[in-house]
């Protein structure tokens, strides 16, 4: 990874991480990630858990890898629906994880 690019809708959360983390972008509206030619790839890990399948799906719109949280999605349509997207795009397939399997996630 050469750049943290960071999006939070609770403003105060996004200040607290960003003042740990740097970013070069922190910002309250995610699509500000998704539309920056610069960002190939974004991990999603957020709750609720029903945001998973928008995200994802926006972000594979956009043309970027998305590593993703578990569940990829709530209903087994919507996951299908990732896959396939993610085949016809040529992005990585949507991984799902525990973020707290990631060091770097651990606050």
């Amino acid at each position: 990874m050469k750049e943290l690019h960071l999006a939070e809708i609770n403003e105060e959360r996004l200040k607290e991480v960003a003042a740990q983390t740097r970013p070069v972008t922190a910002t309250t509206d995610y699509r500000r990630l998704i539309g920056n030619p610069s960002i190939d790839a974004v991990m999603i890990s957020t709750t609720p858990e029903g945001t998973h399948y928008q995200f994802a799906r926006e972000t594979m719109l956009a043309g970027k890898h998305v590593f993703l949280e578990k569940p990829i999605a709530l209903e087994l349509a919507e996951a299908d629906e990732l896959i396939q997207l993610s085949a016809r795009r040529s992005c990585s397939s949507p991984s799902a994880t525990r973020s707290g399997s990631i060091p770097s996630s651990r606050t």
